[in-house]
């Protein structure tokens, strides 16, 4: 089977793209209101040297995948139980993503409509781009990119009208505390996340370019992220921002051009739509990866749609309501993906690294001279 392969540029398109994710829709560190934009800063340095460690794994395995790096270091036995590990979080991370934009759907456009039918509208959609194959969703993200960032390049210069910047004050007003627990739970969700990519940018057509695609699409899409959740707070007010479920379409609904433009959400909400269907894929790709390699398949294409399907029943049955999930995310799910995102991820590096070292020098010391 031919190998697949995406470009540098994709890479960092589908970083970028599957950062702003649901993150984009839901909104992020706006409990720490008018100091949210300090958190997402601390956010995104202390992703930094997480994605190291991603990236230092990738570089020392070219060409390989976590489930094939772990089972390299630790053998067949231990090395599947970390890759059942990793595909329980990838399902149950596309899962949540799959009811949120459900939610949404549900919440801000057909009301009546069942939450199945919109998962399953979304999930038969990812199910057939994963079976595409990774070049696919990688030249498809390269050619909707560009549109979703000039749909925020124009809306943001529309929104310049409705900024206040006495939004921002009062600074630290909750104490450096309350800005910390922001960052951390901006930090898992989503910065933390790109985890997923060790699956994924095994793909890489040059494999050596690890740090440079996980770097720049994680300083991008932090960017982005950034940008958009400045101009939510200068435009909705701390308050405001902190008591709505869909921040970035509310702050857009505000927008008017004279008597004769507005409603430019259904903008937002598209590009809500192509970010969080990167996502979800992104998501099914590594775990049909792993579920493959699980069972020795030649092709993991051949299990995306159950993996697939098992995604989105999961989906159905999470949470009663989208205040269930937001409160979920919100006290749970950061220490819950902690493991999965940094604790597993150092113990493997250290492990590869001490195993590399005590191979090194054991051939140094069988190239040494004999003495007779």
């Amino acid at each position: 089977m031919r190998k697949e392969v995406i470009t540098s540029k994709q890479g960092i398109i589908l970083i970028v793209m599957f950062i702003l994710g649901s993150s984009l829709m839901i909104g992020l560190a706006t409990e720490v209101k008018q100091d949210a934009w300090l958190a997402l800063l601390i956010a995104i340095a202390a992703a930094i040297p997480i994605i190291f460690v991603y990236a230092r794994l990738l570089t020392m395995y070219p060409g390989k995948d976590l489930y094939e790096i772990v089972e390299d270091i630790y053998g067949s036995v231990i090395g599947k139980i970390i890759s059942v590990v990793y595909i329980f979080y990838f399902i149950h991370l596309g899962a949540l993503v799959l009811n949120n934009f459900s939610d949404f759907i549900k919440i801000r456009g057909l009301k009546e409509t069942p939450d199945a039918l919109t998962v399953i509208f979304m999930g038969v959609l990812c199910i057939w781009v994963v079976k595409e194959g990774v070049e696919v969703l990688g030249r498809w993200a390269q050619f909707v990119f560009p549109i979703i960032v000039l749909v925020f390049a124009f809306l943001s210069a529309f929104s310049s009208q409705l900024i206040d910047f006495s939004n921002l004050k009062p600074f630290m007003y909750n104490g450096f505390y309350s800005v910390f627990k922001g960052a951390f739970f901006a930090f898992s969700f989503p910065f933390a996340e790109t985890v997923v990519f060790l699956m994924v940018l095994s793909h890489l057509k040059e494999a050596k370019s690890s740090y440079k695609v996980l770097t720049v699409g994680l300083l991008i899409g932090g960017g982005m992220i950034l940008l958009i959740s400045l101009r939510n707070l200068l435009v909705l007010g701390a308050e405001y921002e902190s008591s709505v479920n869909f921040v970035t379409y509310e702050a857009v609904s505000l927008i008017k051009v004279g008597d004769f433009l507005q409603r430019f959400e259904a903008f937002v909400s598209v590009v809500f739509l192509f970010t969080g269907f990167v996502k979800i894929s992104i998501c099914l790709l590594a775990a049909s990866k792993g579920v493959g390699k699980l069972f020795n398949l030649k092709d993991y294409k051949k299990i995306v749609a159950p993996i697939g399907l098992l995604m989105m029943i999961t989906s159905c049955f999470l949470f009663d309501d989208y205040a269930s999930l937001i409160e979920w995310g919100a006290t749970v799910y950061s220490y819950y993906a902690l493991p999965f995102q940094i604790i597993l991820p150092i113990i493997i590096l250290i492990t590869a690294e001490t195993k590399t070292r005590l191979v090194k020098k054991k051939n140094n010391i069988q190239q040494l001279p004999q003495k007779s």
